[in-house]
């Protein structure tokens, strides 16, 4: 494992004993000083500090970065770990105030990983009705990937 992103995790504080379980060792292996980034919806960050090597963190309303390099290939990028709220007005707020950090940053890889609470296709969304399921909501978070730059790369569950 290098990178872990987690979402709602419900927890207000977590403890080395909880990211060594998820993580998988009870010693982690040159895992990152900096265990863990928590952020007001409690997302958690954790990767292996023999492969990729931080510099910046830094968090917004509902999402949380890690700024850094992959030791292999020397490659700096910028990991997001997001949680959008459910309200529209709410997403569009995060997303620009993402667009703005990406405005300003130097790096051109980005990985942005979490839960939009939004899909692009009928096909990801399941067990409910999809009739005109959010189309606002799909336009403006397929502005947004064109915005970014960013490439989907879907999946569902």
């Amino acid at each position: 494992m290098q990178f872990v992103c987690i979402q709602e995790t419900k927890k207000e504080t977590i403890k080395r004993e909880m990211c060594q379980a998820i993580w998988g060792s009870v010693k982690l292996n040159g895992l990152c000083n900096q265990l863990l980034t928590l952020q007001e919806r409690f997302s958690l960050c954790l990767w292996n500090n023999n492969l990729f090597v931080s510099r910046n963190l830094f968090q917004g309303c509902g999402f949380i970065g890690v700024e850094g390099t992959w030791k292999e290939g020397g490659h700096d990028v910028i990991i997001i770990n997001i949680y959008s709220p459910c309200d529209l007005e709410a997403k569009k707020r995060q997303w620009e105030a993402l667009k703005s950090v990406r405005a300003t940053s130097r790096e051109s890889l980005w990985f942005i990983i979490g839960d939009y609470n939004c899909i692009r296709r009928s096909c990801e969304r399941q067990g409910e009705s999809l009739v005109d399921y959010g189309s606002g909501e799909r336009m403006e978070l397929d502005k947004f990937i064109v915005d970014m730059e960013l490439k989907d790369i879907s999946l569902v569950g």
